[in-house]
């Protein structure tokens, strides 16, 4: 009887582990699947038997996958003059619009199109002079960061450059942005650990940082800011480039200039009704 007993109990374990072999060899099969799928038809793709190392595969995988969406959705976006215009307003027109974060919204966009790995926002602050009566123009760096062209590995490493340059402050006709403020014209600039005008030099030898481009950003004929990218490798200088980006944030500055007449007209009049 036990011996019966035994023998049904073995029978039942050989044809559970039988169905969870063939369950397995199923999902690793499915997995295999999946990764030849999200691969886009990349040749060197090697099935694997462990279940963690495909599923992370297949993550990483689509992962790029989504970057290339949303390097196409971009480039859709700013090859499409309706398109963008309407984003543009959508984003000034906001509830809870600010220069600031709109500007570092669409320097990412941009970035991502022209491939540039570091964006930074330097904006012009006025201080009083001490043996003068007129106010004193500084740059000050109001917000950097590596964008999404860049991996893990290179946005922690760059960290360090982002970090650093939060120190540094420039005054009209010095550094990049100093220089790009006062002739009010877009500058591209190779071989920054030694090019002379780029006073960050030191920061750009420690981290590899070796080509540049200052935008000027122009509120109601006024410069408020200098936008600068930079790349980890040399770029030859590329004016359609430089004035595709002139002419991106002119449109920008066009949406800020309409919105603030708006809301100051929108002012005065509620001022006038309250007397």
């Amino acid at each position: 009887m036990l011996s019966q007993q035994a023998s049904f109990t073995d029978t039942r374990r050989a044809k559970h582990n039988l169905a969870t072999k063939r369950s397995r060899k199923k999902l690793n099969e499915h997995l295999n699947m999946l990764l030849q799928l999200v691969s886009n038809g990349e040749k060197a793709v090697v099935p694997t038997r462990s279940k963690v190392r495909t599923l992370e595969e297949i993550m990483h995988k689509v992962q790029k996958l989504q970057e290339r969406v949303q390097l196409l959705e971009t480039k859709l976006l700013l090859s499409d003059t309706g398109k963008f215009e309407t984003w543009i307003s959508d984003l000034v027109l906001a509830e809870d619009f600010h220069l600031l974060p709109t500007l570092a919204k669409v320097c990412d966009v941009v970035s991502q199109l022209f491939a540039w790995k570091v964006a930074e926002i330097w904006f012009a602050f006025e201080k009083e002079s001490i043996d003068s009566e007129s106010k004193k123009v500084t740059l000050k760096l109001g917000n950097s960061f590596a964008t999404n062209e860049n991996g893990f590995v290179e946005k922690q490493f760059i960290a360090g450059f982002l970090a650093s340059s939060q120190k540094y402050e420039f005054d009209p006709s010095h550094g990049l942005p100093g220089t790009v403020y006062v002739n009010n014209t877009p500058l591209w600039l190779n071989h920054l650990p030694s090019n002379p005008i780029f006073l960050r030099a030191p920061l750009a030898q420690t981290f590899g940082i070796y080509s540049a481009l200052g935008i000027p950003f122009s509120i109601f004929g006024r410069t408020e800011a200098v936008l600068v990218f930079l790349d980890y490798t040399p770029r030859d200088e590329n004016q359609n480039i430089a004035q595709r980006l002139v002419e991106i944030f002119k449109a920008l500055a066009c949406r800020v200039e309409d919105t603030l007449q708006r809301n100051q007209r929108s002012y005065a009049v509620s001022k006038s009704f309250s007397q």
